[in-house]
């Protein structure tokens, strides 16, 4: 007897239900609609009801950090329903809901590092090309200064040649000069004693 009516009062406790839960979830079905991207807070692991109160069938479990579509939130009972990666719909604790998640935010900051490494990778090598420049344009100028040297060195040797050409062209217009004057010296000395000589047979003449 106390079987059956243990039996009996079950039964209807399980027809209360699901009444509760078909006139509940209809309702639900008049709130606010629009879906919304969110997150399952990260380090979790939660259940997924087939209403908004933990009183209703789970439908399984959503994993920590997953992606979600939020379809409709019940603020009195604190549940969320929501449409994970696996096109499951259900109700979760709206505490567990978040605006971002910690491995999405990892996964973003990978790809900025990623492209910061790839951009300092491309400065590096910008770097090496222009030291190897640096290098290539400072062997050019040791190269040019030497050349300029050499220039240099051979306008002296030519200085120094045209120098020497100049002093033996002075001591040749030199001599060439002294002799022109004992030349002249020498004819003037030649032509006094033969007049002299002339003056003194024409004295002798005169005499006779």
């Amino acid at each position: 007897m106390i079987k059956r009516l243990i039996f009996l009062l079950a039964f209807t406790m399980h027809f209360s239900l699901q009444a509760q839960e078909v006139s509940e979830t209809d309702s639900s079905d008049d709130a606010a609609s629009d879906t919304t991207s969110a997150y399952i807070s990260d380090d979790l692991f939660i259940y997924m009801h087939s209403g908004p109160g933990t009183n209703y069938r789970i439908l399984g479990s959503v994993t920590a950090g997953s992606a979600i579509s939020v379809l409709n939130t019940d603020d009195d009972a604190g549940f969320t329903e929501i449409s994970d990666e696996r096109d499951r719909t259900g109700w979760v604790k709206s505490e567990f809901v978040s605006d971002s998640s910690i491995r999405f935010q990892l996964s973003e900051l990978q790809d900025q590092l990623d492209s910061a490494q790839s951009s300092t990778q491309d400065q590096s090598d910008s770097i090496l090309r222009l030291e190897s420049q640096l290098r290539a344009a400072e062997q050019a100028n040791i190269e040019l200064e030497q050349q300029l040297e050499e220039q240099v060195q051979k306008a002296a040797q030519l200085e120094q040649q045209l120098s020497l050409q100049t002093t033996d062209a002075d001591k040749e217009m030199f001599y060439r000069g002294a002799i022109v004057a004992g030349s002249g010296l020498l004819l003037g000395i030649l032509l006094t004693l033969l007049l002299r000589r002339k003056k003194r047979s024409d004295a002798l003449y005169d005499r006779y």
